[in-house]
C-alpha cells in the first residue's frame, strides 16, 4: 500500500489502529475521573450519595448512549 508516494505495511497500519485506540482509551479514563472529580465522588454506594456528592458510573454512561 502506498500513501502520500511512501509505501505502508499493513503491520504500519495495524500500530496505526492499536494507537488510536490506545489513546481514545486513556481519553476516555481521564474524562471518566475527572468528571468524578468534579462531581465529589467519595464513594461507589449510591445509597450513600448525597445532592453534592455523587459518582459517574459505566453504566450511566451505557444507558445514556443507548437511550435516544
Amino acid at each position: 500500500m502506498i500513501i502520500y508516494g511512501h509505501p505502508v505495511t499493513k503491520r504500519k497500519v495495524l500500530e496505526w489502529i492499536l494507537a488510536l485506540v490506545a489513546t481514545a482509551g486513556v481519553g476516555f479514563l481521564l474524562a471518566f475521573i475527572i468528571i468524578n472529580l468534579l462531581l465529589g465522588c467519595e464513594t461507589w454506594d449510591e445509597s450513600l450519595w448525597t445532592e453534592y456528592n455523587s459518582c459517574l458510573t459505566l453504566q450511566h454512561i451505557i444507558e445514556g448512549v443507548s437511550n435516544d
